[in-house]
């Protein structure tokens, strides 16, 4: 019997070398190839039947979905449907890893200590104590001119408190006498900066002086109990970039705390946003919810 199994392997690599057709990396053994088998194990004197050569040979094999056969026929191929778990983690491992950049010098603001108008925003202006021309209200317009009486428009766009009353002076100068000019800031609307996500007063904060990012989250009333700290994000001029709010308060790191922009967006998503999947042999694979502090 160690006879017939030796040479009946050989037998089988001689055939497997000859037929090239390989199903899901097992070869195997057509009935083209019977009458050869046949021959050869009788040449060796053995006497047991074909099959039963073939079921101890064919025994360590690992049964595929598909076979082929004796002639030239098209392999065919048994579908199977996937289960909407498999179809979830199959789902999982094909998407790709999206990175967000770590925020980074270059998006720190050059910052102005004073307050700079711009379009929308609103001045009073009082001039000389005049009844006529005390606290006279001006818009400024999308090209930051302002309209006041007496003198043509004036540009004040990107100026201070002072410098505009400094301005608003020599202007006046032509018409009276050392007149004196008291402008103040009505309404600010020229700084907005946009609020997302679990923060407790979603929205647009308009800035009145320079801000931070804790300072925008503050004037926002905070962050809600499934806010991700974590994975906050700052969007500035069609950029984004991770700003890691928890690191900021737990672990001190303020360069976190960025000087913020007009047009700055800041969104804190939830945790109800996170999924983790979890594949393998484990007794409940596929989507998870996330749980803070679970390693």
């Amino acid at each position: 019997m160690r006879l017939f199994l030796k040479d009946a392997e050989s037998a089988f690599r001689v055939i497997n070398s000859r037929n090239r057709k390989v199903v899901c990396g097992k070869a195997w053994m057509v009935n083209q190839y019977e009458i050869m088998m046949r021959n050869r194990l009788r040449k060796l004197g053995v006497k047991a039947r074909l099959s039963a050569g073939l079921v101890l040979i064919l025994g360590s094999l690992t049964a595929c979905s598909s076979y082929m056969s004796s002639n030239d026929t098209p392999i065919a191929y048994e579908s199977v449907s996937l289960s909407e778990a498999e179809q979830s983690n199959d789902q999982a491992l094909r998407r790709r890893t999206l990175s967000v950049p770590a925020v980074t010098t270059d998006l720190e603001a050059p910052v102005s200590m004073e307050y700079r108008v711009g379009p929308a925003d609103e001045l009073t202006v009082n001039i000389n104590g005049e009844q006529s021309m005390e606290a006279i209200v001006v818009r400024i317009d999308a090209d930051g001119n302002v309209q006041l009486p007496i003198i043509s428009g004036i540009n004040v766009m990107g100026a201070t408190v002072a410098e505009i009353q400094d301005m608003l002076i020599t202007a006046y100068s032509q018409e009276f006498i050392d007149p004196w000019v008291v402008v103040s800031i009505s309404k600010f609307r020229s700084h907005p900066v946009y609020m997302l996500g679990e923060v407790r007063s979603p929205g647009v904060l308009h800035l009145e002086k320079p801000t931070k990012i804790l300072e925008a989250l503050g004037l926002a009333g905070g962050v809600t109990e499934k806010a991700y700290l974590d994975g906050a994000r700052l969007l500035r001029d069609d950029r984004i970039a991770a700003v890691d709010i928890a690191a900021l308060l737990n672990r001190g790191q303020f360069d976190q705390n960025l000087w913020l922009k007009p047009g700055d967006t800041i969104f804190v998503p939830g945790n109800q946003d996170l999924k983790i999947y979890v594949l393998g042999a484990v007794n409940t694979p596929g989507l998870q919810p996330y749980q803070g502090g679970v390693g």
